[in-house]
């Protein structure tokens, strides 16, 4: 069985958090989804629209609130700023060294718990099923994939599919 840590910070706080029990799993199913058979560790983060947007200035330069951030020690994202010379904490430049004996680290995932209710609301479906699809949206964006073509869309869409029917069930609302 391939090691993997999941370790889950809930900014105090917040109202509703959900269980951490759902954010591991959830977890666990982007991984078996995208990442079967790995070895590996991750951080999930849950926080409120002030710290999220504070973060999404700093590190995308879109000083906005957002759902959800991935912060990948391999793989960059796009830079949303009009100033050229900022870039984010990850990439292939980045230094994120693992003990001896540790499974590689994939990353930080960061969720908007209030944006996480709002679109759950908007979209009539459960806040678990809201917050499970963005820990595996944030979990495919560390491991790689975007949806910045039709044809890698395609493709994470599918994984998320599969790690949501695998984790809720097929057609969980």
């Amino acid at each position: 069985m391939p090691t993997r840590q999941v370790h889950v910070t809930i900014q105090e706080g917040l109202s509703f958090p959900p269980p951490e029990d759902l954010l591991r799993r959830a977890a666990l199913a982007a991984l078996d989804a995208a990442f079967p058979d790995s070895r590996c560790q991750l951080t999930l983060a849950l926080c409120d629209d002030p710290a999220i947007r504070t973060l999404n200035a700093r590190y995308r330069g879109d000083d906005k609130v957002t759902d959800v951030l991935a912060f990948s020690p391999t793989h960059s994202g796009p830079w949303q700023g009009d100033d050229d010379s900022q870039s984010a904490p990850n990439g292939p430049d980045a230094v994120f060294p693992t003990p001896p004996n540790e499974p590689p680290d994939l990353g930080d995932v960061v969720v908007c718990l209030p944006q996480a209710l709002r679109q759950a609301a908007e979209a009539r479906r459960s806040v678990q099923h809201e917050i499970a699809l963005l820990v595996i949206h944030g979990i495919l964006h560390l491991l790689g994939h975007d949806h910045y073509d039709e044809q890698e869309k395609a493709l994470m869409w599918s994984l998320q599919d599969q790690a949501l029917t695998a984790l809720l069930g097929p057609s969980s609302p």
